[in-house]
């Protein structure tokens, strides 16, 4: 989002290769189709599609679309025009989504949770707020989010890519006034879904124990960092490239992203990712261990990431500083 918050994400993504079984023309509503097929190298890209449920709407190749494109650059196609009440900024909106990137890689959808998923509009990015912000409900959109209305160069690391398009899936249900949807988000536990890697985690992989046990040290900024290993090597500089193992979770312990479940380290641009990250391992030395507690101002702020890390959520890093990697063009 342009304003609202910054995201971080690897400096390389995945290079997949799509195959399309079937596509839908860009008239009318469209059949269901099969999803794409596609076989990705070795990357830290997280993709959904062998955990999408069979019996979920089925997508085909974008570029059949007959899109109309708004004046922002957004692209929409509806499939199915609502027939019900409109939103109103400040609502909530209770939809069944999928997102994916151009070379069909679902990144995040509400269909592995059986439900729909209530949003604040306000809170999604610039793309969304306003795809979803001009439906009605009952409707079905396709909306092609360029990324200066998305994740622009930061993208979300593992999930998104830099300067990635997103393409999303939308059915708009409900349609939630503001005071309804902020007493549902609050007095329902598990309200803001997010999908939690603690499942997959390896075993064999380091282990992290209650945040409150940790003596933290509070940086100027708000952000608390703890060292279990001072590194020896040398100091990154502010648009170095730096290659970590890393697991990120929040306070209650669900792990929202890690390099260990892919089993190599992953690349950051250091002045691409978050403020809290950006300080917190630019301040590290290679060969360093660091937790890394980063506070909603210096991270996703009351946007969060939807699916993935709720409004004003306090975010948890362990980092391992292995190499600092010149930046691109030197």
């Amino acid at each position: 989002m342009n304003s609202k918050f910054r995201r971080w994400t690897p400096l390389f993504a995945a290079a997949l290769m799509l195959v399309v079984i079937a596509c839908r023309g860009g008239t009318g509503t469209g059949g269901q189709v099969s999803i794409p097929v596609f076989t990705p190298t070795v990357s830290p890209q997280i993709c959904l599609n062998d955990d999408y449920p069979s019996d979920a709407p089925q997508f085909g190749d974008d570029s059949s679309f007959a899109y109309t494109t708004t004046e922002t650059g957004l692209r929409i196609f509806d499939h199915v025009v609502g027939t019900g009440d409109a939103s109103s900024p400040g609502d909530g909106v209770s939809v069944n989504y999928t997102g994916f990137l151009s070379d069909g890689c679902i990144f995040d959808t509400s269909e592995d949770r059986g439900q729909p998923t209530l949003f604040g509009l306000s809170q999604l990015v610039d793309g969304m707020e306003e795809g979803v912000g001009g439906m009605l409900v009952g409707g079905k959109r396709r909306v092609s989010i360029p990324a200066n209305l998305a994740y622009q160069g930061a993208g979300i690391p593992g999930r998104i890519p830099a300067n990635a398009t997103i393409i999303f899936e939308v059915e708009l249900v409900e349609v939630v006034p503001p005071a309804a949807a902020q007493s549902s988000a609050t007095s329902t536990p598990g309200a803001e879904s997010v999908n939690c890697m603690n499942d997959t985690y390896p075993a064999d992989a380091p282990q992290f124990g209650d945040d409150a046990s940790i003596e933290y040290t509070t940086t100027g900024t708000g952000l608390r960092i703890f060292d279990y290993e001072v590194g020896t090597g040398q100091l990154p500089g502010p648009t170095s490239g730096v290659l970590v193992k890393y697991t990120g979770f929040l306070s209650d312990g669900c792990i929202f992203d890690t390099s260990e479940t892919r089993g190599e380290p992953t690349r950051f641009g250091l002045n691409q990712l978050i403020p809290g990250m950006t300080e917190g391992i630019g301040g590290m030395l290679v060969g360093g261990k660091r937790r890394i507690s980063i506070p909603a101002n210096l991270a996703y702020k009351d946007a969060g990431v939807p699916g993935v890390i709720p409004s004003n959520s306090t975010i948890i890093f362990e980092v391992e500083l292995i190499e600092i990697i010149p930046p691109a063009g030197q």
